[in-house]
């Protein structure tokens, strides 16, 4: 009974920055205001995994501020993987490649922040948050594997050992200040800032057999982001309203790398200077925007917008091994809504817009990864951004306990950026990142939740979409196309005595690329909780996938001369305990930034250095 309504975007207007292919929820909370204290506490242990967290807050007159902590942690769980990769010439097998790993791997990290917001009058406000982070893991392992070359009957087997760990700790703080005027409750100046940093430091250990010495890869990366933005909307009368603003982005990013060769024999070190250097990476994004809505007669509204964008990237090496490299680029994002809206709360909805993509920094990073010898990996730093045009099609309606919303989409996207693989004459994997040509996708979302009975509340979305993209690279003409789809499912059921019973599920297909696919995802659980204590305390137990004590992910590529498959296998079933217990009588509802940075495209895309 918090939220007032709901807003599903699937094709942001001119307002939202210009990256990402993925649509935007509002959700918009009913505005109260109550004082008082109150606070919550609780926690999880499970079999492979625990938690706990915290938050009080406080709301006196114009003055708010709350306050959270957490920990989470998985517990050391081992897993298994298998390679195969098949070498052809001429249709004929030529080299084989196998290996078999076992690894152990666990988790410690934390979260922790402070929001606060003040209201001087009834027009002006400020609000401010900060946060402390911090994630820690480690990684142990063995690999046996074999390299066959059928052409020369020869065999050659070795083995691997690692050890490795990792730790990010990061803090943010943002400040925002609004404006409302008088005359207009809709017309709203405002302006933001925020500071976001993080530090990662990894460092892995390998021996193999069939060298004489022990290598250890430091890496001490930094990545500062310091972001300006201003927002202004303006209502010329209840049928015209403008918006405009302007944003400016600034990423200053360092990779400290070394990596140390210690003699097994003498216990002699040396610093391998092909593989140690700092690389530096700054980025600067400036946008704006300015969008016009026109409410119509007839329930009709029309919202066109346009927004400009202006890149600017260098990066370069202390060491000048490699080619310092600049990349800049303008472009403007179009954006058209046009929306009916019907006397029986439904509507629909007709838009089109423009976007990109950028590639991520591990995308652009040039670096080579030669943690494992026979698989290495490096980005590429002439990538461009990937560019998308969609046009939406969509029908919402509310029925009161029931809502439904579906929508219709084309989207076309070029310079796409994927991963790409190849094996090379010793039968070495090299994987970059290329900007593959295009990508069709044309798909229907459904989204929809119902009240049965005031007992059964059901909630589920389904997205089923096509991938059809087509390459030229190197002389190498390639194409894959096939369905993709996935799909949630989450139950509620409220028994007598202050009893529920809870559960859910959700399934992505294999995700289709270029050269292959990667693996699906798919999870269910099911629990049961009590509330006790005047409703103010919760205890629950909940069982994730209970048939199914291990996972596998599968992932395939394959070339005009090569075929690779990967698996991996971890454990999967777990059950656990939770509890919680609220005290006070304010839920406190806090103000966050207006800022949402999410520009960088992902796997792999924000962190820096290896």
């Amino acid at each position: 009974d918090e939220i007032e309504n709901v807003e599903v975007i699937t094709a942001p207007g001119a307002r939202y920055d210009g990256e990402g292919t993925a649509g935007i929820v509002n959700i918009v909370t009913k505005k109260k205001r109550i004082e008082g204290f109150s606070g919550r506490v609780g926690g999880f242990v499970g079999d492979k995994a625990a938690n706990g967290n915290a938050n009080i807050s406080l709301n006196k007159g114009r003055f708010g501020i709350s306050a959270r902590g957490g920990l989470h942690s998985r517990f050391p769980v081992e897993g298994t993987s298998l390679l195969i990769r098949e070498v052809y010439s001429n249709e004929d097998l030529t080299q084989l490649t196998t290996q078999n790993g076992v690894n152990s791997s666990s988790m410690l990290g934390f979260r922790s922040g402070v929001e606060l917001y003040y209201d001087f009058n009834a027009f002006n406000s400020i609000n401010s948050s900060f946060g402390y982070r911090g994630r820690g893991g480690s990684r142990d392992g063995t690999v046996d594997g074999s390299f066959e070359n059928y052409l020369l009957n020869s065999l050659y087997e070795y083995s691997r050992e690692n050890e490795s760990s990792n730790f990010n700790k990061g803090l943010d703080w943002s400040i925002d200040y609004t404006k409302k005027f008088a005359k207009s409750k809709e017309r709203e100046f405002s302006i933001a800032l925020q500071i976001d940093t993080d530090i990662n430091t990894n460092n892995n250990f390998a021996s193999y057999s069939d060298k004489t010495y022990l290598e250890n890869n430091d890496n001490f990366g930094i990545n500062d982001e310091y972001t300006f933005q201003m927002d202004y909307i303006h209502p010329f009368s209840q049928m015209i309203k403008l918006e405009t603003g302007a944003k400016a982005i600034y990423r200053d990013m360092s990779s400290d790398y070394k990596k140390i060769l210690t003699d097994k024999a003498t216990d002699e070190q040396t610093i391998d200077e092909k593989r140690t250097d700092i690389f530096n990476y700054n980025q600067m994004v400036y946008g704006a925007y300015s969008s016009l809505t026109l409410n119509l007669p007839a329930m009709i509204s029309v919202k066109a917008g346009l927004r400009y964008e202006h890149t600017d990237l260098n990066g370069y090496f202390d060491s000048g091994r490699f080619d310092e490299f600049d990349n800049l680029y303008d472009n403007f994002f179009p954006s058209l809504m046009l929306q009916k809206r019907f006397k029986d709360f439904s509507s629909v909805k007709l838009s089109y817009s423009k976007r990109i993509q950028r590639p991520g920094l591990n995308q652009i990073n040039p670096f080579i990864n030669d943690d494992d010898p026979r698989n290495i990996s490096y980005g590429n730093p002439s990538l461009l951004p990937e560019r998308m045009q969609q046009i939406d099609l969509g029908y919402s309606k509310f029925f009161g306990s029931a809502s439904v919303n579906v929508s219709l989409y084309y989207k076309f996207t070029d310079q796409v950026i994927e991963n790409f693989l190849l094996v090379n004459e010793s039968d070495t994997s090299e994987t970059t990142y290329l900007n593959l040509g295009i990508r069709n996708s044309i798909g229907m979302n459904l989204f929809g939740s119902v009240t049965i009975f005031k007992n059964l509340e059901l909630r589920g979305n389904v997205d089923i979409y096509t991938y059809d993209a087509t390459i030229s690279n190197n002389g190498e003409d390639l194409s894959n196309f096939g369905i993709q789809y996935r799909g949630s499912l989450n139950a509620n059921y409220k028994l007598p005595a202050e009893w529920t019973i809870n559960g859910g599920g959700h399934y992505n297909s294999p995700r289709l690329n270029i050269q292959g696919t990667q693996s699906s995802w798919w999870m269910y659980n099911i629990g049961i909780d009590k509330q006790f204590w005047n409703k103010k305390a919760t205890l629950g137990i909940r069982a994730v996938a209970p048939f199914h004590k291990t996972r596998d992910m599968e992932n395939i590529a394959e070339g005009n001369d090569f075929y690779q498959i990967s698996t991996n296998t971890f454990p999967f079933r777990s059950i656990g305990i939770s509890f919680s217990y609220q005290f006070g009588k304010l839920n406190f509802k806090e103000r966050k930034t207006k800022i949402s940075n999410d520009d960088l495209k992902t796997n792999g895309g924000g962190e820096i250095g290896r």
